[in-house]
Order: structure tokens, then C-alpha cells, then sequence
């Protein structure tokens, strides 16, 4: 007899929490294999309803052969948590193609958990917590189906169990999740933590999510035109007004060296303070700034920002960094002007820097930048007007540019004309540096939604945007941003709105759908702050407050293993009162058939065991004797002998067991007396 499987609603479950893992994994694996297991596993999952069994074996091995060969060669290394998730994803998949009895299912439940874990390492977002709590749910019930669904697959479709009755395993996996809250809670509050996470020292950097970088290559920006994630989320005090949207300008990092295709930040200026250089002038704001989960050194402004946290340092070109780590400085308080003037004197040193070129690269916009030089002299509002007006009337503001060669400025300006805000603002301090202009690059973020809920701003990392600023004597550093030659619009709305961001479309139009964004994004920010942010250094202000200060490591401990106990023993009291502890299969069966034998008037006692009661039921109906005795000998094999069975042959017994209780025929015994 073939080994028995698990029913079909169990494989189904089974399935679902494989589909479930994979889903939560999408912006950690690669979108080729996204593309490749999900519909196979969704196929997997029909023919496994549809009553098919394991794949046969040469195809399991060809799409394991494919599946390596595949990862390897499109991963930039074979070690890692991107080449570690995507093996495993597709590892697992397979699994599910060959499963062919209760332990390989219960290997792919537990997996499928395994793999979500690693996704909920990546991101401990609100919404990836609730569905990773949506997939622990899943996985409860296809463990209790697993545990008590085993048919044969030769048994008859009403055999098999039906998917309807799933209330009270969702009822059972909730209360599981119910009485495990306060233990989680403990743990939550006083496990002893690190400070800074196991994982966080881990060189792996997820790709599409790294928001602004330290180098700024032609191209960089535009791929985070369409990533809707937060970068940071601003406060202005007393929920005062913003900025108007033409000096929403959040500065980020300052590029001063380029090598013909990358621009890059010049460190000998950061251990240089700002000093009384900077002089501002109209309205100041005063706000407080959230970030984003980011390891980065870096912090983010409005522009210019006038003061900052004493722990951060504001260079001579206003770039302000911060300590390094996981969660470091992520909330901040600043106060900008958007009107100032900075180095009305420019020193030696940002001179250089700002007039510096790369020998023989890009010739020709060399030239177009000498050319304006002979052409107005000193005359710095002239050349600018030259740069935007060409830029005005020639050129295309596309999120998708085409790709450029060696000499990126040149092909941008006399070949392709198509390009994002990191095109426009290098060609354009290019030309002023040809020109002997001193000029720079900014990257950072513009613009800015307001969360009408919340009362704050969301800058989200589609706003990301570079822009330029020049150095006129007696004027000091202005900004210049040639994008808005091109696309005015792009200032105006931000970055969210003019691509495919938060607000972009129809349906950032409605009014309800605007609602219960702002909602979710609020109660996002406060997961953020009070959950995800929740760091050794609040645990530690939270025991103080509780009286044990940071000596009492001892006290901690005892109090943490106190309360887990606790926690423990209210779990085990609420899942044990009142419950029957649910009786096995072979129990089930052992009692239909002293049921029969009752039916035909054949009691068992109160002390008989099965074998002293067998016997007395074979002497009082002789035809059956075999049957009755076959019976016993497989019930006793079964409850006392399992723990030796290998689970193919257990799962045999039971389906013997199951037939030959179904197939039992007995009479009464006057009348089997009378034959």
C-alpha cells in the first residue's frame, strides 16, 4: 500500500503559507524569481487539489539544476541574505512539488515560517507585521489539519475533509496568538538588548531601497522615482506652515569632485564647522525631523539650516552628519532659514574645489562653457541665463533616461537631451565650472506632502532630487536649480507628484482613499517611533523608571525570567481549562468499533483492555473472530508500539485500521448463536 498523504485541505494550507512566505519576500527577492516560483507554486497548489501527486523525480531535478544555475549567475555573490532568501525560496517551492506524506508538509509549514522571519528581519514595518502575523495564523491551521487529516490516496472524495470547516482551527490559532501576546510583550520590553542589531553588521545592502547615496553617477536618482517609502517625516512647531513649494528644499550632501561620470563629496570639508558666514534673512522655521530606519552618517535639512542637535556637525558647506548606526539620531530637532546668504568671501579652498575639472573629459561641453566665458566675461547672471535658456528649449525631463557612455556630459548635451534632475544640475555645474564659476552639487529631496491627520510632512524617497548651487562675489552661494528650466512642474508639486508616487493618479484624487492614507501612514509613524524604535536606550530609561538602574544587570534578569514564567504558566492555564485534549485517530476508530460491538450487544467493561475485551467479543460471535481479532492487533500496534514506527508505516496501520472498522458487519449474538 502507498504511504498515505495529507488530506487535500491540508496541502492546500500547506500551499497557502508557502504563497504567503514568498509574498512577504517580494522586495527581497529577485523579481525574475518572483516571476518564476509564484505561478509555479500557484500551479502546484491546483494539481495537489485536482488529487495529483509528487512531481516525478527527472523534473524535480531539472528545475533544481535550473534554479541554481539561475541564482548563481545573477547574483553579484552566492553568500549573503539576498542569495541566502532566494535558494531557500526556491528550495522550499521545490519541496512542495515533491511533498508525499505529513512530515515533508510539516517541513514546508515550518520553512515557509522560517522564510518570513528572514523578510520581517528586513523590514519590521507596521504592514509587514500584520502580515506576518496573517501568515503565523496560516501556519497554525495547516499544522492542526496536518496533525489530524491523514487519508490515503486511493480514498474516495468524501472521505476527504472540506475546506468550510475552517472556524475552529482560526479559532484555535487565535487563541494560540492570544496567549502568547503577554509573553511577547515581556520579551518585547525587557529581553536585554544589544545595541545595534545581530544582522547589522551585515555588508549585504538591499537593492531599491538605499535611498541617497554618497555618489552621484548620471541615472542614480531617477531609479527612486517610483519608491513611495518615506525617506523622513517633518514636524514644523506649533503644527506651523511650511515653506512654499519652490523653497522645499531638504539638503542632504554636497558633491564637489567629479571624474567624468561620478560626482562625490570632498571629506576635508566635514571636519570644518559653518561658522558666522552663513546670514539669514526673512522667516525661520523650527521643526522636528524623523528618519527613516538608515545607517547612513548623513542628516537632512531644510536649506540653510541655522542650528542643529549638539551631537551633529554642520560643515562650512552646510552638510550636516551625524553618529553612525542603526538607529542613531533618527529623530531631530533643526531650525532653517530658506533666505540667507552664505561666504559672501569665498576661502581658497571651496574655490578650488568648485572650479575643479578632470583633464580631457567632456571636450565639448568644455568648450560651450569657455565660449560663454569670452562671450560675457564676468558677467555671472548672463552665463546662467545661457545654461537654462538651453536647457529651456532643447531639452526633455524623462524618469526614465537613456543610459550614457564614458563621457556623460557630452552625450547629455549634444546627443540624447533626455534626462532626470542629476543630468540637468551636472551638465549645468559643469558648464559654470568651465566658464570659472565656482559651483557644486546638492542632492537631498524637494517638496513634501502634508499628512492632514497627523499634522506633519511625509518627504518620501520619490522626492529625492539634486540641484545646484553657484558662488557670485558679493552674493555668496545661490541656488541654482535647472530642472525647473525644464520642468517647473517638478518643483511645484514634488517629486511624489509629477512621477508615480504617493499622490500620482486618479485615485490620489479622492478624498477617502487621501484619508485613509494619511491614517495608515500615521499609525505607521508611531509603529516606527514606539515599536521599531524601542532601542537599549529607551529599555534602559523604561527599568529606570521602574527603579533598577543600569548596575542592576541581576535584578534585570530575575525580573525578565519572573515575568516570562508568568506569562508561561497564564498560557498554559488558559489553553488547558476546559479542553479536552483532543483524542488521537486510532482512539477514534478504537472507539467506533467498541461502539459496533455495543450495537450488537457486546459491552466492553469498564476494566476490560482491548485484548481481554477482543477476546470475549470473538468467543460470542465466532464468524467475526478473525476481524475482531485483526481489529485488536492493529489498535494495539498503533497505541503502544508507535514510537518505533517509521511514519509510512504508521500511517499504513492507520488506513488498515480505518478499513477493516468500516468494513466490520456484525450481528447479535443470539443470532450469530443460531447460524
Amino acid at each position: 500500500m502507498p504511504a498515505a498523504l495529507p488530506s487535500r485541505r491540508a496541502l492546500i494550507a500547506t500551499g497557502a503559507t508557502l504563497l504567503a512566505a514568498l509574498a512577504l519576500n517580494t522586495r527581497l527577492l529577485p523579481a525574475w524569481l518572483m516571476a518564476a516560483l509564484l505561478p509555479l507554486a500557484t500551479l502546484a497548489i491546483v494539481a495537489r487539489w485536482r488529487g495529483a501527486g509528487p512531481l516525478p523525480t527527472l523534473w524535480r531535478v531539472l528545475l533544481l539544476v535550473g534554479a541554481c544555475a539561475a541564482i548563481a549567475a545573477t547574483q553579484p555573490s552566492v553568500f549573503g541574505r539576498e542569495a541566502g532568501a532566494a535558494l531557500l525560496a526556491a528550495m522550499l517551492v521545490l519541496k512542495y512539488l515533491e511533498t508525499n506524506g505529513v512530515r515533508d508538509a510539516r517541513l514546508v509549514v515550518m520553512v515557509s515560517n522560517f522564510l518570513a522571519m528572514a523578510a520581517f528581519l528586513r523590514d519590521q514595518s507596521f504592514e509587514q507585521t500584520a502580515l506576518t502575523i496573517a501568515l503565523l495564523v496560516l501556519v497554525l491551521i495547516a499544522l492542526q489539519w496536518l496533525r489530524t487529516d491523514r487519508i490515503a490516496p486511493a480514498a474516495d472524495a468524501a472521505a476527504q475533509p472540506s475546506l468550510r470547516d475552517w472556524r475552529s482551527p482560526l479559532r484555535e490559532a487565535l487563541l494560540a496568538l492570544a496567549v502568547a501576546v503577554p509573553f511577547a510583550l515581556v520579551s518585547f520590553l525587557l529581553f536585554p538588548r544589544l545595541a545595534s542589531p545581530l544582522w547589522g553588521t551585515l555588508d549585504d545592502k538591499p537593492r531599491g531601497r538605499v535611498g541617497i547615496d554618497d555618489e552621484l553617477e548620471l541615472g542614480a536618482l531617477s531609479g527612486l522615482a517610483l519608491d513611495d517609502s518615506p525617506a523622513f517625516r517633518v514636524r514644523f512647531d506649533n503644527d506651523g506652515p511650511a515653506p512654499p513649494p519652490a523653497e522645499r528644499y531638504w539638503r542632504g550632501l554636497v558633491l564637489w569632485t567629479f571624474d567624468g561620470r561620478v560626482w562625490r563629496g570632498s571629506r576635508r570639508f566635514l571636519g570644518t564647522r559653518a561658522g558666522s558666514d552663513i546670514r539669514p534673512s526673512g522667516k525661520r522655521y523650527a521643526y522636528e525631523i524623523t528618519l527613516a530606519d538608515s545607517p547612513k552618517i548623513w542628516r537632512f535639512a531644510l536649506d540653510a539650516p541655522l542650528t542643529t542637535p549638539a551631537d551633529m556637525r554642520r560643515a562650512v558647506d552646510l552638510q550636516i552628519t551625524g553618529p553612525a548606526g542603526p538607529r542613531a539620531n533618527r529623530r531631530y530637532r533643526a531650525t532653517s532659514a530658506t533666505h540667507y546668504r552664505l561666504h559672501s568671501a569665498l576661502p581658497p579652498a571651496l574655490r578650488r574645489s568648485g572650479l575643479e575639472l578632470p583633464a580631457g573629459s567632456n571636450p565639448g561641453a568644455m568648450r560651450l562653457g569657455q565660449q560663454w566665458r569670452a562671450q560675457h566675461g564676468a558677467n555671472v547672471d548672463a552665463i546662467v541665463r545661457e545654461a537654462l535658456d538651453l536647457i529651456r528649449k532643447q531639452f526633455l525631463y524623462s524618469l526614465d533616461p537613456p543610459p550614457l557612455g564614458r563621457q556623460a556630459i557630452d552625450e547629455f548635451l549634444f546627443s540624447t537631451r533626455i534626462g532626470f534632475c542629476e543630468h540637468f544640475a551636472s551638465s549645468f555645474v559643469f558648464l559654470m565650472r568651465a566658464a570659472g564659476i565656482p559651483a557644486r552639487i546638492v542632492t537631498g529631496y524637494q517638496g513634501g506632502e502634508r499628512n492632514s491627520v497627523g499634522g506633519y510632512w511625509i518627504v518620501r524617497q520619490s522626492d529625492a532630487h539634486a540641484w545646484a548651487e553657484i558662488w557670485i562675489a558679493g552674493r555668496g552661494w545661490e541656488r541654482v536649480d535647472p530642472t525647473a528650466a525644464v520642468a517647473p512642474e517638478r518643483v511645484l508639486r514634488g517629486g511624489s507628484g509629477f512621477g508615480a508616487g504617493s499622490d500620482a493618479g486618479w485615485l490620489g484624487k479622492v478624498g477617502w482613499w487621501a484619508g485613509l492614507r494619511d491614517r495608515a501612514d500615521v499609525l505607521g509613524s508611531w509603529w516606527q517611533q514606539a515599536v521599531v524604535g524601542f532601542d537599549a536606550l529607551r529599555q534602559t530609561s523604561l527599568l529606570q523608571r521602574l527603579g533598577i538602574g543600569e548596575e542592576d544587570r541581576a535584578r534585570h534578569v530575575v525580573l525578565w525570567v519572573a515575568l516570562v514564567m508568568a506569562t508561561l504558566g497564564l498560557a498554559a492555564l488558559l489553553l488547558t481549562i476546559g479542553r479536552a485534549v483532543p483524542a488521537s485517530p486510532w482512539i477514534v476508530l478504537y472507539r467506533q468499533y467498541v461502539a459496533k460491538l455495543a450495537r450488537s450487544g457486546i459491552v466492553r467493561g469498564s476494566t476490560e483492555g482491548p485484548v481481554e475485551f477482543s477476546e470475549r467479543a470473538a468467543t460470542q460471535l465466532p464468524h467475526q473472530a478473525s476481524e475482531i481479532r485483526s481489529i485488536a492487533q492493529e489498535f494495539i500496534a498503533l497505541r503502544y508500539a508507535r514510537q518505533h514506527a517509521v511514519e509510512s508505516i504508521e500511517d499504513r496501520r492507520l488506513e488498515a485500521l480505518r478499513s477493516k472498522v468500516r468494513g466490520l458487519q456484525l450481528a447479535r449474538p443470539r443470532d450469530a448463536m443460531a447460524r
